[in-house]
């Protein structure tokens, strides 16, 4: 499996990794073959591109930071939040739902220390905002391990990192 640019994207190619969309659904799942009208829809949403399945890259595997199903869920949970956080009059964030999905998040990276960090892990979901706050507290509580953090500052790490963005709920859609 390797990663191919969108605008590399080429009819014919087997899709390798399921392609998710806004809400979490599935737009293209693994092995579909790829097509004009699917490459366009690709383009078109600006997706970066899609793992692919082909002759070049046979034997080679690349393992999710986390797995899909705990990615999907911590997205909708941060989405939850932050709109739960734009909507309400008071400013205080519920953590407790969140800092379930950091555990989790700690408990799989954890159960993993030697993996390698895909950097390109997973632009295979169309929801910037969620998915940035995932990545970021992915890669923050990755670090963490590594430097050798206790669990409970790694789970302080993992929220803050997950929420660093929870401002952006607040400016206006139109600046």
């Amino acid at each position: 499996m390797r990663f191919v640019p969108a605008s590399c994207l080429r009819e014919g190619m087997k899709v390798a990794r399921t392609l998710y969309g806004r809400n979490s659904e599935r737009l293209l799942t693994e092995g579909i073959v790829l097509n004009k009208s699917y490459i366009d829809s690709i383009r078109r949403m600006s997706f970066a591109g899609v793992y692919i399945n082909d002759d070049l890259s046979r034997d080679i595997e690349i393992i999710n930071t986390i797995s899909d199903e705990l990615r999907i869920e911590t997205m909708n949970g941060i989405k939850k939040t932050f709109i739960e956080a734009k909507n309400s009059r008071d400013p205080r964030v519920k953590v407790d739902e969140i800092s379930t999905h950091v555990d989790t998040i700690i408990d799989e990276l954890l159960s993993n220390k030697n993996m390698m960090v895909n950097m390109l892990d997973l632009k295979c979901f169309d929801n910037y905002t969620y998915l940035h706050s995932v990545n970021v507290a992915v890669l923050s509580i990755i670090t963490g391990i590594a430097l050798g953090l206790e669990r409970a500052v790694l789970s302080r790490l993992g929220l803050s990192a997950l929420l660093h963005d929870i401002g952006k709920v607040f400016i206006d859609i139109n600046i």
